[in-house]
């Protein structure tokens, strides 16, 4: 994955038409509040007090075609594709470090990726359809507050 220095400049509006995007401020999400853009139910979002630098980017996957997803992903540096399944993910970025599970049809798997800098990686995966949801995120405030990471030093 990229650094966060080059994660921070990022822009929705790198990626489809400014006219498509709706401006945010005192968006909260993950327990805090953001600024950014927002395009459906995607967004790429940064913290309300650094308004300058990216620190989410959640996107819905159908949402988007898949020539700007795949510019998305390398632009991170993020090999994954619309419709994975957790074997292939789980081949792809290793085993994740947590499992969640609201409703029956589909879980969402966190990754933690520490190279060249840390991420936190959400995978929501449908049983049947597979990935078609995903958070990147390097927000310190926000990866500190997972529990399962509070836990453990050696994750």
């Amino acid at each position: 994955m990229i650094s966060h220095k080059e994660f921070s400049s990022i822009r929705l509006k790198d990626y489809i038409s400014e006219e498509e995007i709706e401006l945010t401020s005192g968006y909260e999400y993950l327990d805090q509040q953001w600024t950014g853009e927002i395009y459906g139910f995607s967004s790429f979002l940064r913290p309300y007090d650094l308004p300058e630098s990216l620190e989410c980017i959640s996107l819905y996957l159908s949402e988007f075609e898949k020539p700007i997803l795949d510019k998305i992903f390398r632009k991170i540096g993020l090999d994954i594709k619309s419709g994975e399944s957790e074997t292939e993910l789980t081949r792809k970025l290793g085993k994740p470090v947590n499992k969640l599970s609201f409703v029956e049809d589909r879980n969402t798997f966190q990754y933690l990726v520490k190279k060249p800098e840390e991420y936190l990686l959400n995978l929501t995966i449908h049983n049947e359809d597979g990935l078609f949801f995903i958070d990147v995120i390097c927000n310190k405030k926000v990866i500190e507050e997972i529990d399962f990471l509070k836990k453990s030093k050696d994750f």
